[in-house]
């Protein structure tokens, strides 16, 4: 980066600006989920309270391990000897200016003493961070020994102020933070650097003239809810302050899956696809093998575009590159992704391909940098009472689980679309010369629709047109002419008419 290589830079103005540059494969990150996964389990050793923070960043509550080695001296001893003459191990972060009245941690103040060292800390912190850095010397020097990775770390009193100090020295050091410095050092950063502040967020306090925390803390809390809303500009008060009560969350079973691919562009319908179809593949492997972990199974399909044209037509970003994402959502029965569907999929490409032409109408232009495929709402694999088997049973569970979010599910298959009229609805356009040669329909149709909210003898849309009588209830075919709207109870229709209509 400080040689000028960038992000989506084409290869060859990247040899340029770097000449030795090293090219690696990164497209499928398979490996690096299973390093990073290895290093997880690594670091559990050393407490149970760990969180992950995307592929190769985490982190570690020390507190009850730390508390662990002050009641054991001969333990202690053991660590204590990655400390150098300060106490600390590598790095200790000594800003321009003392903080003496600290803030609050939710626990504590930190409040140094008011003498002309830092070294005394009311509430005993900076003792504990010593033994913090010395652990976390051990962790990086056992990781490195046993699975051959370095890493960099910070140390401190708060997340955000551990994941910022461990940015000072890299690679393959560590900085401890002390509290009495975490104002002055926040001081001078841009606020993208603090977390919660995104894209978005910036743009809005760029265009108050605040770039840096410095001018943040100028701003009063009521200017930021105003600014940025309830939630972001509250914390975000607190934050450029170094207040920041955040626990570290131990990590449970991943709640979504997703795959992404950003590119320099894609304009046509045939390579969306192919690159869709990339993704998925990748994204089933992952759902497989928690399958057979966990028995669970996704029941939700996200398709995220980046569109170039769509952001500039909104102003979005100053490059063409970066900037708003957009994305749709569908339901999806959970049979769908078990890993025995033979045209899984098939399915799934169909029900990702109308997700995309929701986010771009097809007669637009677009021009896409970006695309993501995600799967989330995992339900065990069996139904309510767990002893539910095969594919066609979890439909009924599938589209309880849409009715309730407005989501219509995907239909497996053509008799499916007939068999399951109680809770899926279906709607497929023709063409008008083809349905004409139906028997069994109008001949000057041009939509169909497989509906369970018929209604007799009502008045349907602006025109008024007239639904044709049936039994009470009955789901129908509704077929839209040209003239008017006529309805079929589906006592009139056979299964062989829904196969035929969606044959044409």
């Amino acid at each position: 980066r400080a040689r000028g290589v960038r992000k989506l830079q084409r290869l060859k103005s990247a040899f340029e600006a770097c000449p030795e540059l090293v090219i690696r494969n990164g497209s499928d990150l398979k490996h690096y989920r299973a390093a990073s996964e290895g290093i997880f389990h690594f670091l559990k050793r050393f407490t149970p309270c760990v969180e992950r923070l995307g592929l190769d960043e985490f982190f570690l509550d020390v507190t009850e391990k730390v508390a662990e080695f002050l009641g054991k001296p001969v333990t202690l001893s053991s660590i204590e000897c990655y400390a150098e003459a300060d106490g600390f191990a590598t790095h200790l972060y000594k800003g321009r200016k003392l903080t003496l009245v600290e803030t609050q941690t939710g626990v504590k103040s930190h409040v140094p003493a008011r003498t002309s060292t830092v070294d005394q800390c009311n509430c005993g912190c900076h003792r504990r961070l010593q033994i913090g850095s010395c652990l976390a010397k051990k962790i990086r020097t056992d990781l490195f020994k046993e699975l051959g990775y370095t890493a960099s770390a910070g140390i401190s009193v708060t997340k955000m102020a551990a994941k910022l100090s461990g940015e000072v020295h890299k690679p393959n050091q560590q900085t401890t933070m002390l509290p009495a410095y975490v104002p002055d050092f926040l001081a001078a950063l841009r606020v993208r650097k603090i977390p919660g502040c995104g894209y978005s967020s910036a743009r809005k306090l760029q265009a108050e003239g605040v770039e840096y925390v410095s001018q943040l803390r100028a701003l009063s809390q009521k200017k930021l809810i105003s600014l940025l809303g309830e939630l972001i500009g509250s914390r975000l008060y607190l934050l450029c302050r170094g207040e920041d009560n955040s626990i570290v969350k131990p990590r449970g079973k991943e709640k979504t899956m997703s795959e992404e691919d950003s590119f320099l562009g894609s304009d046509n319908v045939v390579d969306v696809e192919l690159r869709i179809s990339q993704l998925l593949k990748g994204l089933l492997e992952r759902t497989d093998a928690r399958f057979e972990r966990h028995g669970d199974l996704p029941s939700l399909l996200r398709l995220t575009v980046r569109d170039r044209v769509a952001a500039k037509k909104k102003g979005e970003q100053k490059n063409g590159y970066f900037g708003g994402r957009s994305s749709k959502q569908t339901a999806i029965p959970m049979g769908v992704f078990h890993p025995g569907d033979p045209k899984r999929d098939e399915k799934l490409i169909s029900a990702l391909m109308q997700l995309f032409f929701k986010l771009v109408p097809r007669n637009l232009c677009f021009h896409l940098t970006l695309l993501n495929v995600a799967v989330a709402r995992f339900q065990p694999f069996g139904g309510a009472s767990g002893n539910q088997t095969g594919i066609d049973s979890f439909f009924h569970t599938a589209a309880n689980t849409s009715s309730r979010n407005n989501e219509k599910p995907l239909i497996s298959s053509k008799r499916d679309r007939l068999e399951s009229h109680n809770f899926f609805s279906v709607k497929m356009k023709v063409a008008k010369a083809e349905v004409a040669s139906h028997p069994s329909l109008p001949r000057n149709k041009s939509e169909a629709t497989h509906t369970n909210n018929y209604e007799p003898t009502k008045k349907r849309n602006r025109n008024k047109d007239r639904v044709a009588e049936g039994p009470a209830g009955s789901p129908g075919i509704i077929v839209t002419t040209d003239d008017a709207k006529v309805a079929r109870p589906s006592s009139a229709v056979t299964a062989e008419d829904i196969d035929d209509l969606f044959n044409l």
